[in-house]
């Protein structure tokens, strides 16, 4: 074999290891992030911190209960429209799932429109149900 020959040859054997170790290198870039999942949500256990009255700004906070949380943290929601009752919107606050049972706090605020009950849909962590708090 000549010299260019080998030159050759183990220039391409070189560029073969190269290509291989790179073709099989494991991507380590999973941040592991995971999403806030509870099992359910119990909107019918909900509490609120104060009452809310016809024509009067209201400004408290719902805390409603989950199981099946799996510990992760989890951003603000946006604005829910409540419905039956109109004027009042209910933003999920910033929190961390317990693992297992917990509660999940939204914000409520606004002036409602009239007597009867506002109602929000709320979803979260995939589940949803029906907040509702009476106004008087």
């Amino acid at each position: 074999m000549t010299n260019a020959k080998k030159t050759a040859s183990f220039f391409l054997g070189t560029l073969f290891i190269t290509a291989m170790s790179f073709s099989c290198k494991k991507d380590n870039s999973d941040t592991g992030t995971t999403s806030a999942t509870v099992t359910a949500l119990t909107c019918a256990s909900a509490t609120f911190s104060s009452t809310a009255t016809t024509n009067t700004a209201y400004s408290d906070t719902a805390t409603v209960p989950y199981t099946g949380g799996n510990a992760v943290a989890y951003s603000a929601g946006t604005a829910i429209s409540s419905e039956g009752v109109t004027g009042l919107t209910a933003t999920l606050q910033t929190g961390t799932l317990a693992s297992g049972e917990g509660s999940i706090v939204y914000a409520i605020s606004g002036t409602p429109t009239s007597s009867g009950t506002a109602s929000f849909a709320i979803s979260f962590g995939g589940q949803s149900c029906t907040l509702s708090l009476t106004v008087n």
